[in-house]
This record gives structure tokens, sequence and C-alpha cells, in this order.
């Protein structure tokens, strides 16, 4: 079953437990969701035939991010307000968590200027200009 020593001893890397994920829980879920959706749903209700748009089968939700540790979580939320590619909803969602209302919106951090030289900027810092001119007297 691909299971290392160290899954079994608990002293796994990130790495590992993610491999071992990918290669033996996940196969073992679609199994298990094939199993179910036969002996559960009956035979019209699961058939996908060329005239019906819907038939019912059963998922389990394998969703990585559930794995994931809080600062891993922490530092994705950080990650996507320098560079929003997730709304507040599709964050939340991921980490497992209910949509909010008025939250399928970008948030992003607005607090950078764009400057050609260093020396303009430091120009526009008051708290530069009056350190100079206290020191000076």
């Amino acid at each position: 079953y691909f299971m290392n020593e160290n899954i079994l001893l608990g002293t796994a890397t990130q790495e590992q437990q993610i491999y071992f994920y990918n290669s033996t829980i996940i196969p073992l879920l679609i199994q298990l969701e094939k199993e179910l959706t036969y002996k559960l749903i009956s035979t019209n209700r699961r058939r996908v035939v060329k005239d019906n748009l819907y038939y019912e089968r059963i998922i389990v939700d394998n969703q990585l991010f559930k794995f994931a540790t809080l600062k891993e979580l922490i530092d994705l939320y950080h990650e996507n307000i320098n560079a929003p590619i997730f709304t507040q909803n599709q964050l939340l969602v991921k980490m497992g968590e209910q949509p909010i209302e008025g939250g399928d919106i970008y948030v992003t951090n607005l607090n950078a200027v764009a400057v050609k030289n260093l020396s303009d900027l430091q120009g526009n810092r008051k708290d530069v200009t009056s350190t100079d001119e206290t020191n000076n007297q």
C-alpha cells in the first residue's frame, strides 16, 4: 500500500504525508465512492444515458486543504492578499467554511507605490525631513 514506516510511526514529513495521501488514500476513496454508488443507488438513478442530463452518484470529499496546517492556511491567506487569485468566498470554501454574503470580491493590498528612483521616495517621506531638521539644530 505504499506505506512508509514514518507514516506508521507518526514521524513523517509533510512531503511523505502528501505522497501517502495521493498514492494510497485517494485511490481507496475513489474505490469506496464507486462501490457505495453501486450498492446504495438504484440502476436507473445512477445510469448515464443519452437523454438524461443528471444522474446520481456518491462523492467523498477529499480536499487536501483539510490536511494543511493552520500556518499554511494563514500563509495562503496572506499571499492571496498580496496577489489575489481567490475571492474571499472561494478561499473560505477551500478552507472548509461556508461562504459569506458579499464575499465574492477580491481583497488586495494597495499599500504600494511605483517609483523610478529611490531618491524620489526618500524625498517624499515626512519623517526623514523632520528628523534631519532636528539633528541640524
